[in-house]
C-alpha cells in the first residue's frame, strides 16, 4: 500500500550489484549527502555505464552555491537521466531558473520530485506546483534538514503539522506524497510506527535506507484481520441490497466513502494479504 522509494549512494563501491538485488518500487541514486563533493565526479563516471537510465531517479546536488550549481544535473542530462529528486528548494525563483537552465527542449521529457527541506519551501510549495514547467510527481518530505534549519527536535510529535501539510499539498494537485527517511536502520519499532503512522495519514510513499526497511514495508499489516473480516461482511450486505446509496449495518450509517474504503482493504487483501 505504501510505495518504496529506496536511496543508494552514488559512490557505493558495488553499485551496479547494489541496484540488481534492490526490489524497490523506486530506485533513487543519491549524489548530494550520500556522497562527498571529492567522490561526485567518480560516482557520475560509474552512472554513465548504467542501463536503462530511465528507470533510476537520481538526486543531484543543488540550490547549494551560485557557482557551478547546476554542474552535476548538466551532467546527469548529457548521460541521458530523466527523473530527479530536486534538493534544497525554496522558492519559484529557483525553479526557474533550474528551468532556464535545463532549456524547453527537453523539459518535456522530466520528471521531477520536490523535496521539501526547509520551511521557506513548505510556504512556497503551491505556488512552485502551480508555475511549474516540469512534470512534477510527488513531495517528498527531509524531515532531518527540515529539523536543522528550524532548530527543532526531530520527534514524530512536532514533525506531524508539516507532514499533514505536504500530505494535503500533493493530495490536492493528484501527486505522490513521500513520507519521511527513518534512521531506525534496524526496521524495528521506530521504523514500525512512521510507516504505520505515514499510511494512515494517507502518504502514498516512504523513503527507504536499508534493506530491512524495504523487508518490512513489503510484509507490513496495513490492515488488522478484523478490519478485513468487517470489510468483507459490509461488502456483502451492501451487495446484497443491491448498492443503495445508504443503509446500516450494525446500528451503523454506511455511505459511499466509506464503501470506497471497504474496497480498498479487500483490494489491499487480494493483492497483498496472504503474504
Amino acid at each position: 500500500m505504501i510505495e518504496s522509494f529506496f536511496f543508494i549512494p552514488g559512490s557505493h563501491s558495488k553499485l551496479k550489484e547494489k541496484i540488481a538485488n534492490i526490489r524497490a518500487d523506486y530506485l533513487i541514486i543519491d549524489l548530494e549527502d550520500a556522497v562527498l563533493k571529492s567522490s561526485i565526479q567518480s560516482a557520475l563516471e560509474v552512472l554513465n555505464s548504467l542501463n536503462n537510465k530511465e528507470k533510476f531517479w537520481i538526486r543531484p546536488v543543488l540550490f547549494e552555491s551560485d557557482k557551478e550549481q547546476f554542474g552535476t544535473i548538466k551532467e546527469l542530462l548529457k548521460q541521458g537521466f530523466r527523473n530527479f529528486i530536486i534538493p534544497k528548494i525554496r522558492n519559484l525563483n529557483q525553479l526557474k531558473s533550474l528551468e532556464s537552465f535545463i532549456g524547453n527542449s527537453i523539459l518535456h521529457e522530466l520528471k521531477i520530485i520536490l523535496l521539501v527541506e526547509n520551511p521557506e519551501c513548505l510556504v512556497n510549495l503551491n505556488e512552485i506546483i502551480v508555475h511549474a514547467s516540469f512534470s512534477i510527481e510527488g513531495i517528498g518530505f527531509g524531515s532531518q534538514d527540515y529539523c536543522t534549519e528550524t532548530e527543532m527536535k526531530h520527534t514524530l510529535e512536532l514533525l506531524r503539522i508539516p507532514r499533514f501539510q505536504i500530505m494535503n499539498t500533493a493530495k490536492a494537485h493528484g501527486i505522490k506524497a513521500i513520507d519521511i527517511a527513518c534512521m531506525d536502520s534496524n526496521a524495528g519499532d521506530v521504523f514500525e510506527y512512521e510507516l504505520k503512522e505515514a499510511f494512515e495519514m494517507g502518504y502514498d510513499g516512504k523513503f527507504l535506507i536499508h534493506l530491512k526497511q524495504l523487508s518490512k514495508l513489503k510484509s507490513f499489516p496495513y490492515y488488522t484481520v478484523e478490519e478485513v473480516i468487517e470489510a468483507e461482511s459490509i461488502l456483502k450486505e451492501y451487495a446484497r441490497l443491491q448498492k443503495p446509496a445508504v443503509f446500516v449495518y450494525n446500528n451503523r450509517a454506511v455511505e459511499p466513502p466509506h464503501i470506497k474504503h471497504y474496497c480498498n482493504i479487500m483490494e489491499w487483501r487480494k493483492k497483498y494479504g496472504s503474504k
